[in-house]
């Protein structure tokens, strides 16, 4: 019972998958939260004049913006770490797939002569 090529490349992608999932939430947990220790955002009270509600919103909306904009950076900056990764693992399996072949050939080779 040998490993076949068949599901050699689906192991090794499944693999590759898993492990670029642990590096990133490895670094995902080391990584300090200092974005979201600094203050809470102030929330819109009733009691205050609507000239200071209307500067609160604007401060909020800011905030939101800033925020998102940081989150998207962080995910880009994490796609294209997954897809270095998957375009490793591929050619990683497309180098074992050649070496499986011609570990086959050379078998084959042996057993007919």
């Amino acid at each position: 019972m040998g490993i076949y090529p068949q599901t050699t490349g689906s192991w090794m992608f499944t693999a590759g998958m898993a492990m670029a999932t642990v590096i990133l939430m490895r670094r995902l947990w080391r990584r300090p939260r200092h974005s979201r220790k600094e203050q809470p955002l102030a929330r819109p009270t009733r009691d205050r004049p609507a000239g200071d509600l209307s500067q609160d919103v604007l401060r909020w909306q800011v905030e939101m913006h800033e925020l998102a904009r940081d989150l998207k950076g962080e995910l880009d900056s994490k796609i294209r770490v997954f897809d270095a990764l998957v375009r490793q693992a591929r050619e990683e399996r497309q180098k074992l797939e050649a070496l499986l072949r011609d570990a086959s050939l050379q078998e084959r080779r042996r057993d007919s002569a």
